[in-house]
């Protein structure tokens, strides 16, 4: 099986042997026979994403895939993060953290206090590119066990590196590079080297902060005022 389907505004031929990818994209399949790019995977790629031993061909195929995408990405400025980001009133935020820290949490307490103001673009592994001189964050449909995802996409102002806290209080950051290596996808072959200078780029043109909070909606609004800053 083969179809195009739209990341990051481009187009990618993708071949495919389960339905399972099918289903999963459909949000970002596109009527054309252009395409900026093609990817294919083999049986030995689909098999190393089998890290439990107990996956299914089709879920592996769709993370190999998409570990294809992710390093084609890098080809075009882009890159693959571990976040979540959201649309706050037209501004891209990004809430970074070691997994089980809470990142979905706190993107729904930011959820609960702006309401239909705020959108969230994808729950786990957005994608991210540069284009013409700014960072935009695109919406993918590997978007974590809670699925929130919307084929869109946002300008990045502020990224929050999540820290839990017994208080709610933002700090600077002050090692941005560090963090930000620990949640973006780099590629072990020719392609880290670009990888690493797009993440050089990135922690110069964001806003990055350190929020300090607990799960109490009071971390949402604490925040919230430093992007309104």
């Amino acid at each position: 099986m083969v179809g195009i389907y739209g990341f990051a505004d481009l187009k990618f031929k993708i071949n495919y042997n389960y339905p399972y990818f099918e289903k999963l994209a459909k949000d970002y399949r596109l009527e054309t026979d252009d395409f900026d790019a093609e990817i294919s995977v083999t049986e030995a790629e689909i098999q190393a994403e089998n890290l439990d031993g107990n996956s299914s061909a089709d879920y592996l195929e769709s993370l190999a895939i998409y570990r294809k995408v992710a390093e084609k990405i890098v080809d075009f400025s882009g890159f693959l993060m571990h976040g979540v980001v959201v649309n706050a009133e037209g501004k891209g935020v990004a809430f970074l953290a070691r997994s089980g820290t809470g990142k979905s949490t706190h993107a729904g307490l930011w959820q609960e206090l702006l309401g239909e103001k705020l959108v969230i673009i994808n729950g786990d592994k957005p994608l991210v590119r540069l284009i013409d001189g700014e960072f935009y964050a695109y919406g993918t449909p590997y978007a974590g066990k809670e699925n929130i995802h919307k084929n869109d996409k946002v300008k990045l102002t502020d990224v929050f590196f999540i820290e839990r806290n017994e208080k709610n209080f933002v700090t600077p950051c002050e090692d941005i590079f560090r963090r930000l290596a620990q949640q973006i996808y780099i590629p072990r072959n020719e392609k880290m080297l670009k990888t690493l200078e797009l993440i050089d780029s990135f922690s110069k043109k964001v806003n990055f902060h350190v929020i300090h909070c607990n799960k109490d909606i009071e971390a949402a609004k604490v925040a919230y005022s430093k992007i309104k800053d």
